[in-house]
């Protein structure tokens, strides 16, 4: 949400969150993968 909302960088949102990286990258493709399937669902 913070990429999104907020508009922080993936490195940006992994420094407020405490996470790495690829935390945030891997949680960003399963957030649009989610969106993609429940729009392709409606």
């Amino acid at each position: 949400m913070h990429r999104f909302f907020v508009g922080l960088t993936i490195g940006e949102t992994a420094k407020t969150l405490g996470v790495s990286e690829s935390s945030i990258e891997r949680d960003w493709r399963l957030a649009r993968a989610k969106l993609y399937a429940d729009l392709k669902e409606a």
